[in-house]
């Protein structure tokens, strides 16, 4: 028997020193023990006790919700709706009792645990909601470059600012320029115009510009006034599918620096195409005015062969759009062949 204890101390003495070197490996403390998490069983399954009583704050938390959603749900809203001031009131009370009750019944969960996991909850909410914001407001950046894109451009000095960054369409054909073929726009006369200034005439002149062509502009008419013969004509190149490009027309007064506004309309690619004429025999063209040919009926500037055309916000002006036979290559809605080349 002493044989036996002997031999015990000499394992608790053994034990003992390696836990001193065990602890002095660890920092000289015996470290603390975690009681292990109660459980509770619910019909036969066993479950963490705080998993359980935070499942019952929860079906709390719903059930106090929907009390306050009830007052504006159907058939409790047409009785509750005048009566929101005396009702809202009532359940915003009962909804802190009921909470309060049911925190002083659960044992695990305590009023501070639910104030840090609804500061939890905030925080989680208002971080995706920065996010959501910061990606939403660079998308919305990105979109509104790409509106402005061409007028951004205009103002860093760049020359016909659409051909830099393209469309679509020119990305798909790889630039190719095929889709577009010649045609004149001539300008006869305006009509109706208001007047600018009030100590002088408009000095008329007519502005045309339409996707990659360069902008035009007719001559200066001095003292145009309200109304202005132009007989002038220009050539553009036109692609009568392209339906995101406008053919903007704008009748604009010369001022000692710069100019201003008068009137203008935007034209889509339709409208131009409906109303484009064919091309001018060699008998039809004329050079200049052309007033002795304006008389009769193959004249280039007959009266007849043009469309007037309302300005905004007043005014008129009487156009003729006309197809162009091109030496180098014939193509076009209804040309439909290749000419020779030189």
């Amino acid at each position: 028997m002493e044989e036996q204890i002997a031999s015990l101390r000499e394992k608790v003495l053994k034990l003992t020193q390696e836990n001193a070197n065990l602890l002095s490996l660890v920092g000289g403390t015996t470290p603390t023990t975690s009681p292990p998490a109660p459980t509770i069983e619910v019909q036969g399954i066993k479950m963490k006790a705080t998993q359980l009583e935070i499942g019952i704050l929860a079906g709390v938390a719903g059930f106090v919700l929907l009390l306050w959603a009830i007052p504006f749900l159907k058939p409790c809203r047409r009785c509750c709706e005048s009566r929101l001031y005396k009702i809202f009131p009532l359940i915003t009370i009962f909804n802190f009792v009921t909470i309060a009750v049911t925190l002083n019944c659960l044992h695990f969960v305590k009023f501070n645990d639910l104030f840090f996991m609804t500061l939890q909850a905030v925080e989680v909410i208002v971080n995706s909601t920065q996010q959501i914001l910061i990606a939403f407001s660079a998308l919305l950046v990105l979109i509104l470059l790409w509106k402005f894109k061409d007028r951004i451009l205009e103002t860093l000095g760049v020359d016909n600012p659409s051909m830099v960054v393209g469309e679509f369409r020119d990305w798909a054909t790889l630039w190719s320029m095929k889709r577009f073929y010649p045609i004149e726009v001539f300008i006869w006369k305006v009509e109706g115009l208001p007047g600018v200034h009030l100590h002088q005439m408009n000095d008329l002149f007519v502005e045309v510009s339409s996707g990659y062509n360069n902008l035009m502009r007719t001559r200066v008419h001095l003292r145009g006034g309200h109304c202005c013969v132009f007989k002038e004509s220009m050539q553009m190149n036109f692609d009568h599918m392209d339906k995101d490009t406008r053919f903007n027309i704008s009748v604009k007064n010369q001022d000692v620096v710069g100019s201003s506004d008068i009137a203008s309309i935007q034209l889509g690619a339709q409208q131009v195409y409906r109303n484009i004429q064919p091309p001018l025999s060699a008998t039809q063209r004329t050079l200049g005015w052309g007033t002795t040919s304006g008389a009769t009926d193959n004249g280039v500037w007959n009266r007849d062969r043009f469309v007037p055309i309302d300005l905004i916000p007043a005014g008129q002006i009487y156009l003729r759009f006309q197809e162009v036979q091109d030496e180098e290559k014939i193509s076009g809605p209804s040309y439909g062949k290749v000419g020779e080349t030189c």
